[in-house]
């Protein structure tokens, strides 16, 4: 199974696939067809970060 991350690194965001203790970079859209870029980052350097960033909040009130 493929594990997708999405990371920060000095500052730059970006997604990968995990590998191992090393991410590799992918470029692109993650849900759109993404490209490996040969690069990869060890675990160590990198912050993990959600799995992707929320476009709205939904809430419910009076719901019973």
């Amino acid at each position: 199974m493929t594990l997708w991350v999405r990371f920060e690194q000095q500052g730059v965001i970006g997604f990968g696939v995990l590998d191992g203790d090393a991410v590799a970079v992918h470029s692109g859209d993650m849900f759109d067809r993404p490209q490996a870029t040969g690069k990869k980052a060890p675990l160590s350097a990198v912050k993990l970060l959600t799995p992707s960033t929320p476009s709205k909040m939904i809430c419910l009130w009076n719901n019973f």
